[in-house]
């Protein structure tokens, strides 16, 4: 099914919003978290700069590849900051989004 890992074990999706202090990503935290739930093989790790960073977004996907999430879903602040750290996650194996 949808959402189930190969071995079983829980997927760890990271999604990255450009900020946090933007009220339209708290409605996509709301949005992603539900629909881990439903698919219960999911877990979402929602974490982003506080505010409009794209510096401290860069270094927040290279701690998600750091810790080996399944995946990463992002709203890049710029286009080029970040592009050398999803180039890493995608090395690495990760699908980005």
């Amino acid at each position: 099914a949808v959402g189930d890992a190969a071995d079983g074990k829980k997927l760890k999706i990271a999604v990255i919003p450009k900020m946090l202090n933007n009220p339209v990503f708290g409605y996509a935290e709301i949005g992603a978290k539900r629909a881990a739930k439903q698919l219960g093989n999911v877990e979402i790790e929602f974490t982003g700069p506080p505010k409009d960073d794209p510096v401290q977004q860069a270094a927040i996907i290279d701690s998600m590849v750091a810790k080996g999430v399944d995946g990463i879903l992002i709203a890049c602040a710029d286009p080029d900051v970040p592009r050398r750290a999803i180039d890493k996650a995608v090395d690495a194996g990760i699908p980005v989004i």
